[in-house]
């Protein structure tokens, strides 16, 4: 226990409600050097009768609140204060920026076409259909190299597996069925992976635009998007029947905010991706 004396004595001089320490602060605040399992172990930090360290700095007037092995960085907090770590604060700010936009008509038809908008355009109007499996997989790989939205890790034969199980799947697509995202779900194939494909099959080869892009990280933006709409009241990302829900919210909103731009979900969908970059 002497070992950490000097630590004890820092931390209970401290005046701040946070104390962010690198092991090597740490070890030059001891006088020596942390033990092995600091390192490699974040179990060494939880509080117990046989771990010194955490309970020193319990008793010292601190509760450890985050500690990051690949940083060598532990981040202490007194009891009772509310502490932000930096990462998230930057994240919420980005997250705010987003929320101040206010989306208009003369905005969205301002966005330029992106990279290969044109192949994908022409390649999807050849290849309609989804009766083949290498059709489907053809289709699938332009739609993963072309597209703006982030590339899914799904492969391409097990979503054409998903597709071909859905028996009538080209007629739901061409009535923009929004459903159709979730059916392939309750398949395995996550929201953003069905949901990119439908949106852009339906857009290019249809001329609709029934579908909106939604990945877990756009359903978690969308409080700080729209201030009417709570986390509370959100369905998991993982529920089954997520992505009608928030389509046809979205719908709602779009038509609030008289958005009458042609392919208005798939170009505030875009716009949203721009804001992030």
């Amino acid at each position: 226990m002497d070992k950490f004396a000097g630590l004890e004595t820092y931390l209970k001089r401290l005046e701040t409600p946070v104390a962010v320490l690198s092991f090597d602060q740490i070890n030059e605040i001891i006088g020596g050097k942390l033990p092995r399992s600091a390192y490699t172990y974040r179990a060494y930090w939880n509080p117990s009768v046989t771990h010194v360290l955490p309970s020193l700095i319990i008793r010292s007037g601190f509760r450890i609140f985050d500690v990051d092995l690949s940083k060598q960085r532990v981040i202490l907090v007194r009891p009772g204060y509310k502490y932000e770590p930096e990462e998230k604060r930057s994240t919420q700010a980005r997250v705010n920026a987003v929320s101040t936009v206010q989306f208009s008509d003369d905005v969205l038809m301002n966005l330029p076409p992106f990279p290969g908008e044109g192949i994908l355009e022409q390649c999807l109007l050849a290849n309609p259909f989804h009766h083949d499996e290498a059709a489907i997989i053809f289709k699938f790989c332009l739609i993963e190299h072309y597209s703006p939205f982030p590339k899914s890790k799904v492969a391409p034969e097990r979503f054409a597996e998903a597709v071909l199980s859905i028996p009538d799947f080209d007629l739901r697509l061409s009535e923009g069925d929004i459903s159709l995202v979730d059916t392939l779900q309750i398949q395995g194939i996550p929201y953003g992976t069905s949901s990119k494909y439908c949106q852009m099959i339906n857009r290019f080869y249809y001329g609709k635009d029934d579908y909106i892009y939604l990945d877990e990280h756009r359903l978690a933006s969308l409080p700080a998007l729209f201030f009417d709409i709570r986390s509370e009241r959100l369905p998991s990302y993982q529920d089954a029947g997520v992505y009608a829900f928030i389509s046809n919210y979205l719908h709602r909103k779009y038509d609030e905010m008289k958005l009458s731009v042609v392919d208005r979900n798939f170009r505030v969908d875009r716009y949203l991706l721009s804001l992030k970059k």
